[in-house]
């Protein structure tokens, strides 16, 4: 996704801000997203760096206080975001789909419970039309 951002809808039903946009002279991609009007889905900053061997960590920031740490890769069309058991919390995963045309990315949340992953919600996000 570019600067300007896109619009992401968990499971269709909340349409939502983000927005990725390069800091600190492009060392780091900084995402921010906005779910106006839903209690359960927090605004977030997250801070994606790279790591040597071609994987990313994000650092992940939100409204609740919360703050955690993601193992991430984006390769191929496929976008992964992991926290493994026995995360502080909750382990969780992403796993996401970029589109031929590269204009939306559509994937779902897991949850790890009672030693397996089940599906906590989904998550499309779509690029804005360019302006003619």
């Amino acid at each position: 996704m570019d600067r300007r951002g896109a619009r992401a809808a968990a499971d269709r039903r909340s349409p939502a801000t983000t927005r990725f946009e390069p800091v600190l002279g492009g060392a780091f991609l900084l995402q921010r997203a906005e779910v106006p009007g839903v209690a359960v889905a927090p605004d977030l900053h997250a801070l994606i760096g790279a790591n040597p061997d071609g994987t990313f960590l994000q650092y992940y920031f939100d409204s609740r206080g919360v703050v955690r740490q993601y193992a991430m890769t984006f390769a191929d069309g496929l976008w992964t975001l992991e926290r493994h058991p026995p995360a502080p919390d909750f382990a969780q995963r992403f796993r996401a789909t970029l589109s031929a045309d590269g204009t939306t990315i559509d994937g779902a949340w897991e949850a790890h419970r009672d030693g397996a992953y089940v599906r906590d919600f989904g998550l499309t996000y779509r690029r804005p039309s360019q302006p003619n």
